[in-house]
């Protein structure tokens, strides 16, 4: 009882408040309206609306729309205005708990100054940039007119301001700048505004699609003392594309048209990579480079910059090895190579001494000539048992620049060589190696081997001489080409010391032969005159075969004299079509093979051509009516044959037909039996007719071997 008593006085409290709230509905209301042209019926956005009593204000949206919510219970004033238009007002009641539609009509206040066009369309870039319109006064009285230019893209409107007398008219020229349009379809709208009404021009333009130039400059190329190459890439050409590209250059970071000291230019192709050389530069100047390029938009340059300088550049000497040591004459070759550097050196030669680093204060050796390239220089009154160092010298802005040191010695060491093994045999060719264990001093001058095929006398460099090149010790090795297969060489190595020819030991190798391997398969696709001969070679040998083929014959052991030849190939099988034999004659074959000039015959095989039977079309025998109106015969069809064919045929009978042509057609019978003989069939049942027969016999393979045509009627 106590619970449902705390429900009910719940309840009632929840039911007091709702009671509260509608009743604070119910006191106020809205005002909901639009705006409307009162001469186009079209909704008007951007008025002004202000209520009264109350001082509130909002503006009409693009629906021309407008609301005041929660509004007392009353009677209100609507006033609206817009520039251009009049002003108009209305009174509206609220009512509490609901909603007000207050619909309102503007009206536009005439022009008193009106335009020939209300668009101007500029269109694409390949419409022109300049339009005009023309403006009169309708009005009875002179009007001052202006018009504001807010639109960044609208270059010039000229004139912009001005009176107007009555009746008088006005050409307004306006410009646009397609450069500022943006991509596609663009829009504004100009006021020729008086202050009596405004008239209205829309204006149109399509902007192209732009993309800006990215250039970049490269590394410069081909530093030399007073010129230099300029590279650069176009990273995109742009839209509009570029029309011409080049590069400027100055002394200050950041060249442009203005500071640069040259402007250079390069044709324009479809490499995106572009180079000019340019000459006349300073030495030691530290230069800026960058890469432009130029459309109807204006000239970009590369974001990035280039900076050179041109400085001198240092001679390179190199020492090379002492040649042409002489110990017993005391002489040796000394010999270098210089690259000139930026300015020329003024001399160049040699230094030795026996101490280490020598320089142009010990012996010195002045060679002659300027430029680069190599040189050398003899000396002579060297002492035995000696060691010597030298370098090679250049002597640049009095500066002495020094090569390497390199060493010799007049201490007499024989170079010491061995002959190794050949390594590689094959039928035509071997690899000859040796050993050059020390050098000697003087140093070798030359290596090799000599060889030669006869037993009986050592080779000798008055022999067959190979020259290895190489002055060091160390393994080296030569691969002797075109020799004779199944022939033993002997050879031995050797090196030229001091003028004198030293040799290792004398070695021998026999080269190759591996004889070609050929084989004869079964003939196939044998018929009465032709057969296909196969055949395969599964060794080329060493020396590989020259020719290969086929040796075919009525008798045993075919050789070349019975050869068809099918030249040299790849493929390790192959096969010929052998045609115009004779038919049931036994033929023997054997591939071959020509290897070093003499035949390498495969095993032999043999087949036997096919033979086509023989058979004759005999008279027919016993023809008589067989019913008593003439309408039934019998007679029996007679044959002969003469040769059963090989492989011996499969069967035998007649074709017979009415017509001319019985094996086309005709009714074929098959009469039992083998081998050679007559043979015959009793046909019954004829109608009476003129009846053209055939022998037959029917091959092995399917062919059909006829007799001659036989005629016979029941007309006699």
């Amino acid at each position: 009882m106590i619970k449902n008593l705390g429900f009910m006085v719940l309840m009632s409290i929840a039911l007091i408040g709702c009671s509260k709230d509608i009743e604070e509905d119910l006191t106020t209301g809205d005002i909901v309206g639009s705006v409307s042209d009162v001469t186009t019926g079209e909704p008007v956005a951007t008025v002004n609306v202000v209520l009264q009593p109350g001082g509130k204000s909002t503006v009409t949206g693009s629906d021309g729309a407008f609301a005041f919510n929660n509004l007392d219970e009353g009677v209100y004033t609507l006033t609206i205005n817009k520039e251009g238009y009049k002003s108009n007002s209305t009174s509206v009641s609220v009512r509490g708990g609901e909603s007000t539609n207050a619909h309102m009509l503007i009206e536009r206040i005439p022009a008193k100054i009106t335009s020939d066009k209300d668009l101007l369309e500029f269109g694409d870039s390949s419409k022109s940039n300049v339009l005009s319109f023309t403006i009169v006064n309708t009005w009875y009285s002179p009007l001052a007119w202006e018009i504001a230019n807010d639109c960044t893209w609208i270059k010039s409107i000229t004139p912009s301001s001005s009176t107007l007398a009555y009746g008088k008219t006005e050409t307004i020229v306006v410009t646009i700048d397609r450069d500022l349009l943006t991509p596609g379809k663009n829009e504004t709208v100009i006021v020729v505004a008086t202050s009596d009404g405004n008239t209205e021009v829309k204006i149109t333009a399509i902007g192209e699609a732009r993309e800006n130039i990215i250039l970049n400059t490269l590394e410069v190329s081909e530093l030399k003392e007073s010129s230099v190459t300029f590279n650069g890439e176009i990273v995109n050409p742009g839209i509009p594309k570029y029309t011409t590209r080049g590069f400027v250059y100055s002394t200050s970071s950041m060249p442009t048209f203005e500071t640069t000291i040259a402007k250079l230019t390069y044709k324009v192709t479809e490499d995106k990579k572009y180079a000019c050389s340019v000459t006349g530069l300073t030495k030691g100047e530290t230069y800026y480079v960058r890469a432009f390029a130029q459309n109807s938009k204006g000239v970009a340059y590369s974001s990035n910059e280039v900076k050179f300088t041109l400085t001198a550049s240092a001679t390179q000497i190199t020492t090379q090895e002492v040649s042409n040591i002489d110990i017993s004459a005391g002489r040796a070759t000394l010999n270098a190579s210089v690259i000139a550097g930026t300015p020329i050196y003024s001399e160049k030669g040699f230094c030795y001494s026996t101490t280490p680093e020598p320089t142009i204060d010990d012996n010195k050796r002045v060679v002659v000539g300027s430029g680069s390239g190599s040189f050398s220089c003899d000396i002579a009154d060297l002492q035995q048992q000696t060691t010597y160092y030298v370098r090679a010298y250049a002597i640049q802005n009095g500066e002495v620049i020094y090569g390497s040191v390199k060493m010799f010695n007049t201490n007499y060491i024989k170079t010491s060589i061995e002959t190794s093994s050949a390594t590689n045999i094959g039928s035509t060719s071997a690899n000859l190696n040796g050993t050059i264990y020390d050098a000697g001093n003087p140093n070798y001058t030359e290596r090799g081997f000599v060889y030669t095929t006869s037993a009986y006398s050592q080779p000798t460099i008055n022999s067959n001489k190979i020259v290895v090149s190489g002055t060091t010790s160390g393994d080296y090795s030569y691969t002797l080409s075109s020799l004779l297969h199944r022939t033993t060489y002997y050879y031995r190595a050797y090196a030229i010391q001091n003028g004198e020819a030293v040799y290792g030991v004398t070695k021998s190798f026999e080269t190759l032969f591996i004889p070609t391997v050929v084989s004869t398969s079964a003939a196939t696709k044998v018929t009465e005159t032709e057969a296909r001969l196969n055949g395969s070679i599964s060794n080329s040998g060493t020396p590989a075969y020259t020719e290969r083929g086929f040796c075919i014959s009525t008798y045993r052991n075919p050789d070349l004299n019975d050869k068809i030849s099918l030249g040299k190939s790849s493929i390790s099988s192959f096969s010929y079509n052998a045609e115009n034999l004779r038919e049931g004659t036994t033929y023997y074959v054997r591939a071959y093979a020509i290897q070093d000039g003499e035949a390498v015959y495969g095993n032999e095989i043999s087949f036997t051509t096919s033979k086509l039977p023989v058979v004759y079309t005999n008279n027919v025998s016993g023809l008589k009516q067989t019913d008593s109106y003439g309408l039934s015969y019998t007679v029996t069809l007679n044959a002969r044959i003469a040769d059963e064919g090989l492989p011996a045929y499969s069967s035998k009978g007649f074709v017979y037909s009415t017509n001319g042509d019985p094996e086309a057609g005709g009714t074929r019978k098959t009469v039992s039996g083998k081998g050679t003989g007559s043979y015959s069939l009793t046909l019954t049942g004829l109608m009476p007719n003129i009846y053209y027969v055939r022998a037959f016999v029917k091959t092995s393979s399917g062919k059909y071997i006829y007799g001659e045509k036989v005629t016979f009627n029941m007309y006699w």
